[in-house]
């Protein structure tokens, strides 16, 4: 890299650092311990939503089915949607929003990893913004001010996909982007450590070495 190239990266990392500290941070409500996730109904219900669409990813197993039988239970209309690819593309998130727009939807739960999470909060950013594209969001600050709302349950630990302000998407040809915007924090996290105690010693292995790895990079960052 040159001397002109890094000081140019330099100067743009400064202002970012000052219009992060000046623009008010967005905190999602976390609902946690056993059985939290039995407690989506009356966080629905506190937040005078309407009719959520439950986005359950492929590593969800049964608590998608579970999920749905509390929401009826507590008769709560809701949609579901079952049909994003691994890793989540931009078309998923078009499809996604196309469908919650179809279905009259006024907010997302996002049940599964964090991919899962990520494409919840493209699509609930699509949302609010019909004249946008989600490739057109890609990058820093595009979102807008605010999101429809996202639920957000993860089935695995590690990422924080449910309480940061960013999401990665891939492209039709598997480049992946990221939109990152404080808008796309989730408005509620729901941490449930039954959701995970259930996933395969593979899966919980990875979640334990992604949370170190970014626990390392925050510590060991000089910014």
């Amino acid at each position: 890299m040159s001397v002109f190239e890094s000081a140019r990266c330099r100067a743009a990392q400064a202002f970012i650092r000052l219009g992060s500290r000046t623009r008010s941070v967005k905190e999602p409500v976390i609902e946690d311990g056993p059985g939290a996730l039995f407690s989506v109904p009356q966080l629905i219900r506190s937040s005078r939503l309407r009719k959520p669409l439950l986005v359950a990813g492929p590593d969800a197993g049964l608590w998608p089915e579970r999920l749905c039988q509390t929401l009826e239970e507590n008769d709560i209309p809701f949609s579901v949607w079952s049909e994003a690819s691994v890793p989540p593309t931009a078309d998923d998130g078009e499809s996604l929003r196309f469908f919650w727009v179809g279905e009259e939807c006024d907010s997302f739960i996002a049940l599964g990893g964090p991919e899962t999470i990520d494409l919840a909060k493209v699509a609930a950013a699509r949302a609010v913004c019909p004249s946008k594209t989600v490739m057109s969001m890609i990058g820093r600050g595009k979102v807008g001010r605010r999101t429809a709302p996202v639920i957000a349950v993860p089935t695995a630990a590690g990422s924080g996909a449910e309480s940061l302000g960013w999401a990665t998407v891939s492209d039709a040809e598997g480049h992946r982007f990221r939109m990152e915007d404080p808008a796309l924090v989730p408005a509620m996290a729901v941490l449930d450590p039954a959701l995970q105690a259930d996933a395969p010693r593979p899966v919980l292995a990875s979640c334990v070495m992604d949370g170190v790895c970014l626990a390392a990079e925050a510590y060991l960052s000089p910014f």
